[in-house]
């Protein structure tokens, strides 16, 4: 049952990802993880999705330091 889950969170996360919905995405993969966290694929996905929103805080934040 566990790999449906996993399955299921990744699948749309990575789907997500794609579409660039990166917040939605985060929240997905994250599900993922916990259900797998031994997946250093995943890991590497979510800790991507995470620098790219921390930038787009930043742009947001200081619109200048572009």
């Amino acid at each position: 049952m566990d790999d449906l889950n996993f399955r299921f969170f990744y699948e749309k996360g990575v789907k997500l990802y794609k579409e660039g919905k990166l917040f939605e995405a985060r929240s997905y993969l994250r599900r993922a993880y916990l259900i797998w966290p031994w997946n250093q694929r995943l890991a590497k996905l979510i800790s991507e999705i995470e620098e790219k929103l921390l930038k787009e805080s930043n742009s947001f934040i200081n619109p200048k330091e572009e």
